[in-house]
């Protein structure tokens, strides 16, 4: 993306992810989401919802 100024912008990326009993797969898919993005040179923050220990990195 560039921005009127013709200076280079990074993409930033928002993602929720969550499971019913918020154990590890949440936090696993949170882990690739990031490294995906950190490899592409995106900016991402993610949050994690899990339904027995609540929100984790909330945003």
């Amino acid at each position: 993306m560039t921005s009127p100024g013709n200076e280079q912008r990074r993409t930033r990326l928002l993602a929720v992810t969550a499971c019913p009993t918020g154990i590890a797969h949440t936090d696993m898919a949170a882990e690739k989401l990031m490294q995906a993005a950190a490899a592409l040179g995106v900016d991402m923050k993610v949050e994690t919802q899990g339904i027995h220990r609540g929100w984790k990195r909330a945003l």
